[in-house]
């Protein structure tokens, strides 16, 4: 942007002065542990440099890019990016450095966010929450115990899940919630990047520890589970 050429652009008459330059330039930096780090770590040095995001920035940037960009490349978050590219883009980020995700390959960038949720210290759903989302999944349904021909009510599942996001801490919901209506999009162009609900489930649920059932239920009943909307039944 024009604030940055103006902050870090100066007179380069000089190999003298171009070298001075280049080290205040890294000076200016603000390096932030993304990769590895808690959510609420990451949120403090956000917030200790001036950045109000209500999730992490990479995390918005990259959702955002990947909407842009991505729904169209098959095999999104299946198909890996160019590890050197993947590494650089960390490398950079970390370092505080200007990082443009739309110029880079949606592959790499969605290979990132994976890569995000991997290393991150705290899973997005706390274990006991996650443990509850499995039994709920695993439980037989009360029609199998009712009389014959007493049909399952489907709410009854749903607002138990309802019930866990409504429990999760506020900023792992927001960053939940960011999560899915990006995957909610990404399936919906499945004619395109061949990734469906189920495709996305096999390759988001290992890497995010969270039940494949709490994540198939949140884009599926998404308004009613996080935007209070209307029951879906």
């Amino acid at each position: 942007s024009s604030g940055i050429n103006a902050e870090y652009g100066g007179p380069q008459n000089s190999t003298a002065v171009s070298v001075v330059n280049h080290e205040n330039d890294n000076a200016n930096y603000k390096p932030i542990k993304i990769f590895g780090a808690s959510l609420t770590e990451i949120m403090a040095q956000q917030q200790q440099q001036g950045d109000t995001s209500p999730i992490p920035s990479f995390l918005l940037n990259a959702f955002r890019v990947l909407k842009q960009k991505g729904l169209n490349e098959e095999g999104l978050f299946r198909i890996s990016g160019s590890m050197n590219d993947m590494a650089t883009l960390r490398e950079n980020i970390e370092a505080g450095r200007p990082v443009d995700l739309a110029k880079h390959d949606p592959h790499a960038v969605a290979g990132l966010v994976k890569t995000f949720f991997r290393e991150l210290k705290d899973s997005v759903v706390p274990s006991d929450l996650n443990g509850y989302a499995v039994t709920i999944a695993t439980a037989p349904d009360a029609a199998n115990s009712g009389s014959a021909g007493e049909t399952q009510d489907p709410m009854i599942k749903i607002n138990e899940y309802k019930f866990i996001i409504e429990r999760l801490p506020p900023l792992n919901k927001a960053v939940l919630e960011a999560f899915v209506e990006l995957l909610i999009v990404v399936a919906s162009n499945s004619a395109r990047n061949k990734m469906n609900e189920n495709n996305l489930l096999r390759v988001i649920t290992p890497t995010i520890h969270c039940a494949p059932q709490l994540v198939s239920q949140s884009m599926r009943y998404f308004n009613y589970l996080y935007k209070d909307g209307p029951p879906p039944f």
